[in-house]
């Protein structure tokens, strides 16, 4: 297909036929066919990430911030290329504020980002703050656990001992090693 809604769909399915190594070939794909379409330098972007090739991922959420398409996606991608890759905290905390701007409520992953970037910056208050944000968004236990485990650290460094052990352990396997080092 030379459709870039079929290609870019096609990209999301290929991975769970066994034909994964091909999805970016079909983001490349509808990128060329219709260079102002979003969604698949949004997902390139990502699997770019996924796969810590800083440069490509970067240029690809630039790409759409530059073309004046400013959507929460494209600056919450930036900001976790910012945090994971290049542990760029500032500039993960303005990326995930401006993704909050645009996407203020239902998004939990920008939240997550800053309250990580927050904490490597050693802001107790605003990473506990964003984490307990993230919790109220995402209520899914499977992350609620690492969420509790970041919220945990980050009142480790504010002093407050009892609530960091409470949330190491409500947070399981997740908050363990954090909890070992606090006896």
């Amino acid at each position: 297909p030379r459709f870039p809604l079929a290609l870019y769909s096609r990209a999301w399915v290929l991975p769970r036929v066994g034909r994964g190594a091909e999805k970016q070939r079909d983001f490349d794909e509808a990128i060329r066919c219709a260079p102002e379409f979003a969604e698949p330098y949004i997902f390139r972007g990502s699997d770019h990430l996924s796969a810590g090739r800083t440069a490509e991922a970067l240029a690809d959420f630039d790409r759409l911030i530059a073309m004046g398409i400013h959507l929460a996606p494209a600056y919450n991608g930036r900001a976790g290329v910012k945090l994971r890759l290049l542990k760029d905290y500032d500039g993960t905390i303005a990326d995930a504020s401006e993704a909050i701007r645009l996407k203020p409520e239902g998004y939990h992953i920008p939240w997550a980002y800053r309250a990580e970037a927050r904490l490597g910056k050693e802001d107790w208050d605003g990473a506990i703050a964003d984490a307990d944000r993230v919790m109220e968004i995402h209520r899914e236990p499977s992350e609620r656990y690492k969420h509790l485990a970041l919220r945990g650290r980050a009142r480790v460094g504010k002093g407050d001992r009892a609530g960091a052990e409470a949330d190491f352990r409500a947070a399981g396997k997740a908050g363990e090693p954090f909890l070992n080092k606090l006896r």
